[in-house]
């Protein structure tokens, strides 16, 4: 018994070894590119990315992993470029100070970008809302995207109370 034992152990590891690899690999790829499209009466899902670079005030490179990258776009508003390198600067501080960790709301993929609702400062309150944060310190206006943006409401208020 203690033989067969002995002959059949090894095998039942391996099959175990390959069985753990083939689960994590494919369970890595049920949520590679998932994307919760909602009302906004539904809930939507924030997932926690690095910032890789901000490729402009609205335009973001972000990271998950070592190979999981997306190019990721600010839903609902528009820097001028006469306010885009301060609008960098000031989008740079507040990632660090959020130790580049941002939360991103996925709502549609244009082409090679994702339309996105993004958050700094995550766990702090309150959180602040790249868009909204863009338009309350003068770098950024609406567009006629913002009525899609399940946050757009903020957005206009914002708006609105920059130009009282």
């Amino acid at each position: 018994m203690k033989s067969q034992l002995s002959k059949i152990l090894p095998a039942l590891v391996a099959l175990g070894i390959l069985s753990f690899a083939a689960l994590f690999l494919w369970q890595s790829r049920q949520t590679k590119d998932k994307v919760i499209m909602a009302q906004p009466q539904k809930l939507l899902l924030t997932e926690i990315w690095q910032v890789k670079s901000v490729d402009s005030p609205t335009q973001f490179t972000i990271k998950k992993g070592w190979f999981n990258t997306r190019e990721i776009r600010v839903c609902g508003v528009a820097v001028s470029e006469q306010n885009s390198k301060v609008a960098i600067n000031d989008l740079n501080k507040l990632i660090k100070e959020s130790e580049g960790e941002v939360g991103v709301i996925f709502l549609a993929k244009d082409g090679n970008q994702w339309i996105t609702e993004v958050y700094a400062n995550l766990g702090k309150l309150p959180e602040d809302m790249i868009g909204e944060q863009l338009i309350t310190k003068g770098f950024a206006t609406l567009t006629d995207e913002v009525y899609s943006c399940p946050n757009g409401e903020s957005l206009r208020l914002a708006q609105k109370s920059l130009s009282k």
